[in-house]
């Protein structure tokens, strides 16, 4: 007889979720949130704007992986979409055991980047494409247009996302095209991300916000690990 897992001893309604499409080499992130699970099935809600004609962002059969943290330890679990609904409204078939993982805490660092934020307001789609169509501009050398109006400031930046102040408001799940000029003669980083985490507005309008990269290229992920390592090298050095 095979033993099942009761899912809801670990996971109440409104626990977050991280999912990510085990079909494509991308590390593509998005969120959801928890409406109930049994041991056939967890059902999660997407908080993205889905417009009508849209394709959802998740389709029937797509392997998945669910991350999450419990009881201070991440969890890990994989599974199989089974059905969509109203574009937003996941139902997963969990194909496998629970797994507890040590969360991997990426290094990170305060610096003076040039940057510019394109902000979508929760429409994944289409910052989904504008991410991809400047993707293909910086492989084509043309990335420097992308940093049209930027502004340099102090951010805080690691290879898992970055913090910057938005123009309020801003709120839990919006999404943004963030580009990052880093490194001399390089093309820029472009990275779809979503604001996990925000502070209350201050004074001058500005919203202190962390951003989590939902999607980058490994490539540009491993360029943003070496730019923190040396600029924490020299900071100390200093």
């Amino acid at each position: 007889m095979t033993n099942r897992i009761r899912y809801d001893k670990y996971f109440k309604p409104g626990h977050l979720f991280r999912l990510r499409n085990l079909e494509t080499p991308r590390r593509e992130v998005l969120s959801a949130e928890l409406v109930r699970c049994t041991a056939e099935v967890i059902e999660l809600r997407l908080p993205y704007e889905i417009h009508p004609g849209e394709e959802p962002p998740l389709a029937s059969g797509l392997p998945i992986e669910l991350m999450t943290e419990t009881h201070g330890l991440g969890m890990r679990l994989v599974g199989d979409i089974e059905s969509t609904s109203n574009g937003n409204l996941v139902r997963v078939r969990p194909g496998g055991e629970l797994e507890a993982f040590q969360r991997r805490a990426y290094p990170r660092v305060e610096a003076m980047i040039g940057y510019t934020v394109r902000r979508g307001r929760g429409s994944l789609s289409t910052l989904r494409a504008y991410w991809e169509k400047a993707v293909a501009a910086a492989a084509a050398g043309k990335g420097n247009a992308l940093l049209a109006g930027s502004v340099c400031t102090r951010i805080n930046l690691s290879a898992g996302g970055v913090g910057l102040s938005l123009k309020a408001p801003v709120t839990v799940s919006d999404l943004c095209l963030v580009t990052l000029a880093i490194g001399e003669g390089t093309e820029p980083i472009c990275a779809l991300t979503e604001v996990v985490r925000v502070e209350d507005a201050q004074e001058d309008g500005q919203q202190l916000a962390g951003l989590r990269f939902n999607e980058i290229l490994e490539e540009d992920r491993r360029r943003i690990e070496q730019f923190v390592r040396n600029e924490r090298r020299r900071q100390d050095l200093s």
